[in-house]
């Protein structure tokens, strides 16, 4: 007599996996989904806080607009007139401005491919599709 499989227990195995395969995808890709929401947020927190690290620095007074593009973080008309670059090292897929007034966020938004950001008293991000 030969030992293996019979094809039924075969495919009771494969239907058990397939079960578990449709429970756990929806769970992972909430994960995944999320922590792309998390990273898009701390990294406008990031660049919130390096704005206000300068803005205090060069003792600014009025309203002072920073802006996000190409992986550029830039003062707007800060250095007599001028463009200022900031230091920072990391990459968002985004591009938008912060608007600063006596060191406190007045205005945000920023744009990715995936979600977009605004301000109001707290960074309120969302999906672009919701």
């Amino acid at each position: 007599m030969k030992k293996g499989f019979t094809l039924i227990e075969l495919l009771a195995v494969l239907l058990i996996l397939g079960v578990i395969a449709l429970i756990t995808t929806p769970i992972i890709i909430n994960v995944l989904e999320n922590s792309r929401k998390n990273t898009f947020e701390n990294s406008i927190e990031q660049l919130i806080n390096i704005a206000k690290m300068d803005y205090n620095e060069y003792g600014r007074t009025e309203s002072t607009i920073y802006e996000y593009q190409n992986d550029k973080f830039v003062c707007l008309k800060c250095d007599n007139g001028r463009d200022l670059s900031l230091d920072y090292s990391g990459s968002l897929d985004a591009s938008g401005t912060i608007t600063l007034e006596k060191a406190k966020v007045t205005n945000l938004s920023f744009q990715g491919k995936e979600f977009t950001a605004t301000y109001n008293n707290e960074v309120q991000v969302k999906k672009i599709d919701e």
